[in-house]
C-alpha cells in the first residue's frame, strides 16, 4: 500500500491519500457481494433497490480509486455548507457568528446531546449580543 500527499488538498492530513490500487480490490470484492446478494433477494425489496442503485452509480463511486485524486466523499463540502448555513442563520437572528460559535464551542462539552436544541442560534440569541455583522 502506498501513500501520497495531493496537491491542493488544503490541511496537511487531509491531503494524505492511499494510492487506487489498494482500494481497487476491495471494490471488487464489494460488486462481487453486491451482485451475489441481488440474486438472493427479492426485486421489489428496499435491499434489491439500494444494491440496484449502487451497480448503477459504480463508475461514479470508485472514480477515486483509478487515480487517488478524486475524495471518496463530500466532507469537506458538506462542512463549507454547514458553516455557511450556521452564519447566515446568525445573521438573520441579528447575531455575531463569531461570538456564536465561541458561546456554542464553550458549552457544548457539557451540554446534553438530547438537549442540543437549547444551543441553537434563535434560541441563545437574547443572551448574545446583538449585531448580524462579521467583524
Amino acid at each position: 500500500m502506498r501513500w501520497r500527499h495531493k496537491p491542493g488538498a488544503g490541511h496537511w492530513l487531509n491531503g494524505w491519500c492511499c494510492d487506487g490500487k489498494c482500494s481497487q480490490p476491495l471494490l471488487a470484492g464489494l460488486a462481487c457481494w453486491l451482485k451475489e446478494s441481488l440474486a438472493l433477494i427479492s426485486r421489489k425489496s428496499d435491499a434489491a433497490t439500494a444494491i440496484n442503485y449502487t451497480l448503477n452509480q459504480w463508475a461514479a463511486l470508485t472514480r477515486y480509486a483509478k487515480d487517488g485524486l478524486p475524495e471518496i466523499d463530500h466532507n469537506i463540502a458538506e462542512r463549507g455548507v454547514a458553516m455557511y448555513c450556521m452564519i447566515g442563520t446568525c445573521m438573520l437572528n441579528g447575531i455575531n457568528p463569531k461570538v456564536y460559535l465561541t458561546h456554542m464551542l464553550d458549552r457544548t462539552a457539557d451540554h446534553p446531546v438530547n438537549r442540543v436544541d437549547e444551543l441553537l442560534p434563535w434560541v441563545v440569541a437574547d443572551l448574545l449580543p446583538r449585531t448580524g455583522t462579521l467583524d
